[in-house]
């Protein structure tokens, strides 16, 4: 593609971003209202990334994006800050694909030395049989075999990262921890961009480094852990890749390691420090995906229950009665629903965010009141919005 015909497909995608923007800016309107002009201009910079926009919705993406500023991350791509690029998982046995986010290199090091450490992620190779090195360490013999820019020579002879972590305070030693190769290769393998490769693997290396290195609570990276708990909450539902079942003796067994399981739609999610017990959740059958422990459980009740149980009030239904309680009639409140908030009955999230905020929200009413003429008796509320 020649340059000026890339550059009409850019402009093109920001004209799909802008009215993306407009469509879902009760979203925006989350953020702080003197950071919602900078988020919309950062967010038009993603015209460039194509693949990411021709497989997630804008609006999903706009979602992740708006979370990840209030982390106080800027998502800019040209900032380098943080990236964020689409996984391909499975959710009910269906190919979807997700957004995650990712720091380089020299964002990981920026936030660890904002916490008083100086962080280094050094690759180490394989030269011979029981000859290995990391990069600070190689000899100039061996520095002179380093053919990094060959593929297969990296394939054969790159083993994983020493990530080291220097305290500049003073207080405490200097913590090396070995990320094998596998490990990364294995928890970047849905990342569907090739161009990211390198800072995903850079990426969970840290992450999972992070989690054995002693870091005191009063010094945590905290912006990297609600980060990876964005992250999380994006996969929380991926379907698991083992066919064992969470029992009461497989339970019992976890208890008497100091660990406790945390269920949800079917899932069991094991919480607590595993550190050196990971072979024993292995051979009980957890998965190791997304930096947990997983096993699938069978959610039945040990009784039947013969009463109706009542259905709970979806959040479109709740923000309907909030509006109706506070003196809008159905007509009226179905309109700023719909030309106000941008919602309808299936944005049960965006209703939910809605109902956060009810100060805010009756704020906005007040404002649409004013600027809007009372609604005919006769405009009847379409029946599919709530």
């Amino acid at each position: 593609m020649s340059p000026k015909a890339n550059l009409q497909v850019v402009e093109n995608k920001r004209g799909e971003l802008t009215v993306a923007l407009n469509n879902n800016n009760a979203i925006i309107q989350t953020l702080p209202e003197h950071q919602q002009e900078n988020f919309k201009k950062n967010f038009l910079e993603f015209a460039s990334q194509e693949y990411l926009l021709t497989t997630i919705e804008p609006k999903e993406i706009i979602r992740f994006a708006v979370n990840i500023t209030k982390l106080g991350l800027d998502i800019s791509p040209s900032s380098n800050e943080v990236y964020i690029i689409p996984f391909d998982t499975k959710i009910n046995n269906q190919k979807i694909m997700l957004p995650q986010a990712i720091i380089p290199y020299n964002g990981m090091q920026q936030l660890a030395y904002q916490s008083g450490f100086m962080l280094t992620v050094d690759p180490v190779y394989m030269f011979q049989e029981n000859e290995c090195a990391a990069a600070r360490q190689l000899t100039r013999i061996q520095q002179s075999k380093l053919r990094t820019s060959d593929p297969k020579w990296l394939n054969d002879h790159f083993i994983g990262y020493d990530v080291i972590l220097k305290d500049l305070i003073g207080n405490l030693g200097e913590q090396i921890y070995f990320v094998d190769v596998s490990y990364v290769k294995a928890a970047t393998k849905t990342n569907k961009d090739p161009r990211w490769s390198l800072s995903t693997w850079t990426h969970k290396a840290v992450r999972k480094a992070y989690k054995q290195f002693f870091i005191p609570r009063d010094r945590a990276i905290e912006k990297l852990e609600k980060l990876e708990h964005l992250n999380d909450e994006q996969l929380a539902h991926v379907d698991i890749e083992s066919s064992t079942k969470l029992t009461q003796d497989i339970e019992n067994a976890v208890k008497a390691l100091g660990l406790d399981l945390s269920k949800s739609n079917n899932l069991a999610i094991v919480t607590g420090q595993t550190f050196g017990k990971d072979k024993i959740l292995k051979d009980l059958g957890f998965v190791y995906n997304n930096n947990s422990w997983s096993m699938e459980y069978i959610d039945t009740p040990t009784q039947p229950q013969p009463q109706e149980t009542p259905k709970k009030v979806s959040s479109a239904k709740e923000l309907l009665d909030f509006l109706l309680n506070n003196g809008l009639d159905s007509s009226t409140a179905g309109k700023f629903v719909r030309e106000k908030l941008g919602l309808s009955s299936k944005d049960l999230n965006g209703c939910a965010e809605a109902l956060d905020d009810k100060d805010a929200l009756l704020n906005k009413v007040k404002e649409f009141l004013n600027l809007v003429s009372p609604v005919d008796s006769d405009d009847e509320m379409p029946e599919d919005l709530f």
